[in-house]
C-alpha cells in the first residue's frame, strides 16, 4: 500500500538569501514523507549548497528563474512543473513553512474524507498556521469575526464596539466555546495547502498579473465560486519559522495592527502590491460594495494617508494613494516602478 506522503508533490517558492530557512522547510518536507519537491528559485542571492548532498539528490527538482517574479509566477510556474509529474496531490509551502510531525497525514486523511463526501466538487485543505490563523481563530470562537462583507483591508468601523469589549473585558468573551477541527474558509494563502491534482485543470493556475499579494487568495476563492470547498484543518499544524529567527513571538505579531505594517514595511514595492491588490480583491472579487464599504474605505484610507504625511512619510503616502487608485481601478500587472528584488 502506497503511503499518504508518496502520492504527493511538494511546491515550494522561495527568493533572497533564505537558505537557513528554506534547510528546515526541506527537511521537514522530506522527514514527512512527501514523495517528490519542486522548488522554484525566484531569483535567490544563494547558491543552495546544501541541495546536493545525497538525500536531496533526486527527491528535488530545482526551477531557476532570473529575477523576483513574486509568489504569483513562482507558484504558478511551480504547479506547471508539477502537473507534468504526474502525482495526484500537491502540497504548496512558502520557504519557511515547517511541517509539524505528521502534518501531511493528517492533511490527506481529511481530504480524503472530504472529497468523498462531496462528490465531484472541488476541494482543498489548509494546514494550522498559528502566526497567518490565531487571531482568525481566537475571533472565531469569541464569535468577533470582523464583518467581511464590508469591511476594507480588514477595518469595520461597526465592528470597534465588540473589538474593545474583547481587549478591555475579556473574561466577558466565550472562553466556553470550542473550536472546530475543521473550519470552512472561503479563501486562505497558499502555505500548507494540499488539494488534487485535478483541481488545477477545473480552477486554473494562479493569475501572475498579481505579482506579489493575494494572489493565493484570489487563486484559493474560486474553490468556493465553483460551488466546492476550502477546510483548515486546525489539526495540522505548520510553523512559520521567519518569525522565530527574528526573534518575533506569535503573541506579539497578532497585536501589530495592518496600518502599522503598511507605513513601516520594507521595500516600497511589497507596500504597494499589499495594498493595491487587497483593495483589487475586496472590491473587484469579494464584490464589496455598499454605503458601510465606502464608510470604511474612506475612513482607514484618510488614517493611513494622513498618519503617513503627520510622520513625515510623504513619499509613503503618495505611494499609498497611487496603490489605491490602481486597485480600485483595477490596474494590475508589474509596476516598473515597484520591482522585486
Amino acid at each position: 500500500m502506497t503511503a499518504p506522503g508518496e502520492q504527493i508533490i511538494a511546491v515550494v517558492v522561495t527568493y533572497g538569501d533564505r537558505e537557513s530557512l528554506l534547510r528546515q522547510t526541506l527537511q521537514a518536507t522530506l522527514d514527512e514523507g512527501v514523495g517528490h519537491c519542486v522548488l522554484v528559485d525566484n531569483g535567490s542571492t544563494s547558491d543552495f549548497a546544501f541541495l546536493s548532498q545525497p538525500r536531496f539528490a533526486g527527491w528535488l527538482t530545482r526551477i531557476r528563474l532570473d529575477r523576483n517574479t513574486g509568489s504569483a509566477v513562482g507558484f504558478r510556474v511551480g504547479m506547471e512543473v508539477a502537473l507534468r509529474r504526474e502525482h495526484p496531490l500537491i502540497l504548496l509551502l512558502d520557504h519557511d513553512n515547517v511541517l509539524t510531525k505528521g502534518c501531511v497525514s493528517v492533511l490527506f486523511r481529511q481530504l480524503t474524507k472530504l472529497q468523498s463526501e462531496t462528490d465531484t466538487r472541488p476541494i482543498a485543505v489548509l494546514a494550522y498556521r498559528p502566526t497567518v490563523f490565531g487571531s482568525f481563530v481566537s475571533d472565531y470562537a469569541n464569535a468577533t469575526l470582523t464583518n467581511q462583507k464590508s469591511s476594507f483591508l480588514g477595518f469595520n468601523y461597526s465592528d470597534l464596539p465588540k473589538k474593545l469589549r474583547k481587549r478591555r473585558l475579556p473574561a466577558l468573551c466565550h472562553p466556553e466555546l470550542v473550536v472546530p477541527r475543521l473550519i470552512a474558509r472561503n479563501f486562505g494563502p497558499y502555505g500548507g495547502m494540499l488539494f488534487y491534482s485535478c483541481l488545477i485543470p477545473e480552477i486554473g493556475l494562479p493569475n501572475s498579473d498579481f505579482v506579489l499579494y493575494s494572489d493565493d487568495y484570489e487563486f484559493t476563492n474560486r474553490i468556493a465560486l465553483r460551488g466546492g470547498g476550502l477546510w483548515l484543518v486546525m489539526d495540522a499544524v505548520v510553523n512559520d519559522v521567519i518569525l522565530e529567527e527574528r526573534g518575533i513571538s506569535r503573541s506579539k505579531l497578532s497585536k501589530i495592527p495592518l496600518i502599522g505594517h503598511i507605513l513601516t514595511k520594507e521595500p516600497d514595492s511589497s507596500v504597494y502590491y499589499l495594498v493595491r491588490n487587497s483593495i483589487f480583491f475586496e472590491r473587484h472579487v469579494c464584490k464589496r460594495e455598499g454605503v458601510s464599504y465606502w464608510i470604511n474605505a474612506t475612513i482607514y484610507l484618510i488614517a493611513l494617508i494622513g498618519i503617513a504625511l503627520i510622520c513625515g512619510k510623504k513619499a509613503r503616502a503618495a505611494l499609498l494613494a497611487r496603490a489605491t487608485l490602481d486597485g480600485f481601478y483595477q490596474k494590475l500587472g508589474t509596476n516598473i516602478q515597484y520591482l522585486l528584488h
